[in-house]
């Protein structure tokens, strides 16, 4: 998911009771995800990107992880969702024994994320599973975060400032097809079939960080940095490119330690990451 997804939730209340939930992170496991266009005429979802579990490997602490084409690296154990990277090692992405009115307080130098959680059935891909709903607000700006997740499913819906969202169009788990697959597997694999914007490495930072990002097709683009507030800190891309893998380093060394945001926007697509500069 989304760093978003690890950002809001890396610090847990831990609840005592027995496993409620199941993040299927087996290898060809896939999710299909895009947004809402809304038309005068009416709406309808549109494709984004798809995020597949590509195999797994075993990290420098001896854990053997998922490895999934965003980017990421996940286990589960116990009630447990733990992601790893090289900068920070393990840490707890998610943890399934929340209940509903826990509170998560996630701290940084010059800010802190306050998550409410809202557990609850809910209806996914037409069947009643249990849904983990995490709200989270900023103390220091109006970034705000809401994402879904469902058992068994894993990452489902995702709305952040400033006003992205992003569903679960539909998903393989252990063979089982769920929803609309939309997108084709690849047929070439020296180019990319789709659109995609990485997890920036490393991620936290200082002052430097590396953001990879593909391009399925000829087309113009962007690749912008915000603050929390919305307001433009670095226009990293602009203009045309030609389909194949991209990376840009982004220097922070002028930048206050806090939550940024970049953002690849070409046409009808847009995805938008968060990263944290620590310094």
């Amino acid at each position: 998911m989304k760093s978003f997804f690890v950002l809001v939730v890396n610090i847990v209340l831990v609840s005592a009771g027995f496993s409620h939930g199941y993040y299927p992170l087996q290898s060809g496991n896939r999710w299909d995800y895009g947004y809402l266009d809304q038309t005068p005429t009416g709406s309808h979802f549109v494709y984004q990107r798809s995020v597949r579990v590509t195999g797994d490997t075993v990290m420098p602490n001896g854990e053997r992880y998922s490895v999934l084409s965003d980017g990421s690296y996940l286990r589960q154990q116990g009630d447990t969702v733990y992601g790893y990277t090289a900068v920070r090692g393990e840490f707890i992405a998610f943890d399934f024994s929340l209940q509903n009115g826990d509170t998560i307080k996630t701290y940084y130098p010059n800010d802190t994320l306050t998550t409410v959680v809202y557990r609850g059935p809910s209806t996914v891909f037409g069947k009643s599973r249990t849904v983990w709903n995490l709200y989270t607000v900023s103390s220091a700006s109006s970034f705000y975060s809401f994402i879904h997740i469902a058992d068994s499913i894993g990452y489902i819906y995702g709305q952040w400032e400033p006003g992205e969202n992003e569903y679960c169009l539909g998903a393989i788990i252990n063979g089982v097809h769920y929803g609309t697959i939309t997108a084709v597997d690849p047929v070439s694999k020296s180019l990319p079939a789709y659109y995609t914007l990485s997890p920036n490495y490393p991620n936290p930072f200082n002052p430097t960080t590396l953001i990879s990002y593909s391009v399925p097709v000829r087309a113009y683009l962007t690749l912008t940095v915000y603050d929390c507030l919305g307001r433009v800190v670095s226009l990293l891309r602009e203009g045309v490119h030609d389909p194949g893998k991209y990376q840009v380093q982004f220097d922070g060394s002028m930048l206050s330690s806090r939550v940024y945001l970049y953002r690849l926007h070409s046409g009808k697509f847009s995805q938008t990451n968060s990263m944290l500069l620590i310094k």
